[in-house]
């Protein structure tokens, strides 16, 4: 792909993602977009930068730190990739990976919400 091709394709992005956040320009500046993969789940605000994550509890054992490290990457690069195109949590998407939250996260504080069994799990 040439750069005539690279720019025609970037203005084309950036025209849908300004359709999309002229319709709800509150969802753009509050979005949280998120991504799972295995058992990490990563929210990325409307720039990319990682807000929180989840790791399932009970889930990782002695000897995963190989895959718990390839499953947080994917989940926070599948995150950004949403965040780049504006696919806001519970929007239909082409390439959709499980939305978990649509609401801003809470910094410090354990998501209720996302507990197995009254456990809780999170850092930050």
């Amino acid at each position: 792909m040439d750069v005539e091709d690279r720019v025609a394709q970037a203005m084309k992005q950036l025209e849908r993602n300004v359709e999309k956040a002229a319709r709800n320009p509150e969802a753009v500046w509050h979005g949280s977009f998120s991504a799972t993969s295995r058992n990490v789940t990563v929210w990325v605000d409307a720039l990319g930068r990682t807000e929180r994550y989840r790791i399932t509890p009970n889930s990782v054992a002695e000897g995963d730190e190989l895959q718990l490290i390839e499953a947080f990457n994917a989940a926070t690069k599948e995150a950004r990739r949403k965040a780049e195109n504006l696919e806001f949590d519970g929007e239909p998407a082409a390439h959709h990976d499980q939305a978990v939250s649509s609401r801003p996260p809470r910094r410090g504080a354990p998501d209720w919400d996302d507990t197995d069994e009254g456990h809780t799990s999170w850092l930050q």
